[in-house]
């Protein structure tokens, strides 16, 4: 079993050309968490600062995709921040089933913690209104995210793209549409779904239903396929279109929510 479903985007060769506006930086010595991060240049541009937590896909924040979609979003006003809880492994470089592998970064143990730190990090540069946005496996860490107890320190809302929530079946034993419909319950999500995600969160489906119940949205890409928009080949131009406006509809959320 995979995380991700049959004919998903493979992993996306790496663009040498991109220049990368943010950095990767150490930002717990003690945990080894690396991070890309991404600054707001205008500041004036603001009027209150909104931060966003990036969690990747399987091949980590530190492609040049993952980048480049972090610094769209901080050209557009938010400050960003990428974790790498995977410690500088990927699905394209490790030997181990994938379940085996994705087990070793447990919410409670590893995210919550890296999420921590992420949190620290964004208030220290004045940020006072966090959001997260994920990618396959990232997906599953803003709705375990979204889902915690305690409305203090929560995001304030979070998006999706080609979700892989069924992780916490299929690596942690959870149950993953429960842990969608308590995430909906709590904070309004923005799902950007494939044509080959999973049944239960399609159109129609009850997860689909709170989603929008609870002031969020979920919006169907039906031609596309799991991957388009962190790993999705932008050289075809319906990929690429369908990749944007997925972005584009993730950033006007973040607009209106945060």
């Amino acid at each position: 079993m995979d995380c991700c479903p049959k004919s998903s985007w493979p992993e996306l060769p790496d663009d040498s050309t991109y220049n990368a506006k943010g950095q990767i930086e150490l930002l717990n010595d003690k945990t080894s968490l690396q991070v890309y991060t991404s600054s707001v240049t205008d500041a004036s541009s603001l009027t209150k600062k909104k931060g966003i937590i990036l969690y990747p896909d399987v091949y980590g924040p530190f492609t040049s995709r993952s980048k480049s979609i972090a610094d769209y979003f901080s050209n557009h006003g938010f400050e960003v921040i990428a974790p790498d809880c995977f410690r500088g492994e990927t699905k394209a470089n490790v030997s181990l089933p994938l379940g085996e592998w994705l087990a070793k970064f447990p919410y409670e143990d590893v995210v919550k913690r890296d999420t921590k730190d992420c949190k620290d990090y964004l208030k220290q540069k004045g940020v006072e209104s966090i959001g997260a946005i994920g990618f396959c496996w990232g997906v599953w860490a803003v709705a375990k995210e979204s889902a915690c107890e305690g409305e203090e320190d929560r995001i304030k809302c979070g998006v999706g793209c080609h979700p892989s929530i069924l992780i916490e079946s299929f690596v942690f034993g959870g149950d993953d549409e429960e842990l969608a419909m308590k995430a909906s319950d709590n904070v309004p999500l923005l799902l950007n779904i494939a044509g080959n995600d999973k049944e239960n969160l399609m159109p129609g489906s009850k997860v689909a239903e709170n989603v929008t119940t609870n002031g969020g949205s979920l919006v169907l890409y039906e031609d596309m396929v799991h991957g388009w928009v962190s790993r999705g080949d932008y050289t075809q131009e319906d990929v690429k279109r369908s990749g944007m406006n997925a972005l584009s509809s993730a950033l006007e959320f973040f607009q209106k929510k945060l």
